[in-house]
């Protein structure tokens, strides 16, 4: 961690990449939305399997935020790294994620069913292309770029005392709010399709990172960040160092 969480993060975002593709369920989202048609949905015993067997769906969604998500809060990881007691900084981390997960895992009950119903409502490709252009109006919006200035905050830690544990948390908290505002129409685009799932998945991945490392900015309609600091529309902008 001398150098900062980053290489750290990168390597639990690879091992998320793995699991999710040797799993047993095996890209269960990602099989699951791209075959429902209409006739799927009035299928009750159909509709059985995944209401009683959610598992499957779970971890791959937990998968999927481990791969897409960890390098996205290296700044806030780095920061309750530094803020605690060397004895304290694996619980603090730990708190910490624990937080951060779990306003994912509340965001996927809405998240999943959306991407499960784009398919029958679309023709193949479709769905994609209208999710992506939703992303993209969303990520120019001004209320994704006021959650996005929100991810950069770092609230104060206390390093003992009872609220040593709730400031840990509450960051987590905090960071995954502003984390879920941020890009929860990114995180449809992938479960709208099926052979190319992971790729998809990747790309969406590096477009996030990428509006993550741009600095704070002023609350208005704009170019999505995450294009301008990859080069595609307009100069690239000055992006916050990787730590």
């Amino acid at each position: 961690m001398q150098q900062g969480p980053m290489p750290w993060l990168l390597l639990i975002s690879g091992c998320g990449l793995f699991l999710h593709l040797v799993h047993p369920a095996g890209a269960e989202i990602a099989a699951i939305c791209g075959r429902i048609d209409l006739a799927f949905l009035t299928d009750l015993a159909a509709w059985r399997s995944i209401i009683w067997e959610p598992s499957a769906l779970v971890w791959d969604w937990v998968f999927m935020l481990l791969m897409m998500m960890a390098p996205l809060v290296s700044q806030q990881v780095w920061h309750v790294w530094r803020a605690n007691f060397p004895k304290k900084r694996a619980a603090s981390l730990g708190l910490f994620g624990l937080a951060y997960l779990q306003m994912w895992l509340l965001a996927g009950l809405a998240i999943i069913p959306m991407g499960i119903l784009v398919s029958p409502l679309f023709q193949p490709g479709v769905g994609t292309l209208v999710t992506l252009s939703i992303a993209l109006v969303w990520s120019a919006c001004p209320l994704a770029q006021a959650a996005r200035n929100r991810c950069h905050f770092e609230r104060r830690i206390s390093v003992s005392g009872r609220r040593w544990g709730t400031d840990n948390f509450a960051q987590g908290i905090e960071t995954g709010t502003y984390c879920v505002m941020a890009c929860w129409p990114w995180m449809i685009v992938p479960l709208t399709v099926q052979q190319w799932h992971t790729p998809v998945m990747l790309v969406v991945a590096v477009f996030l990172l990428a509006e993550r490392l741009a600095p704070s900015a002023e609350v208005r309609w704009r170019i999505p960040p995450g294009l301008v600091s990859l080069g595609v529309m307009g100069s690239p902008i000055r992006t916050m160092p990787l730590q």
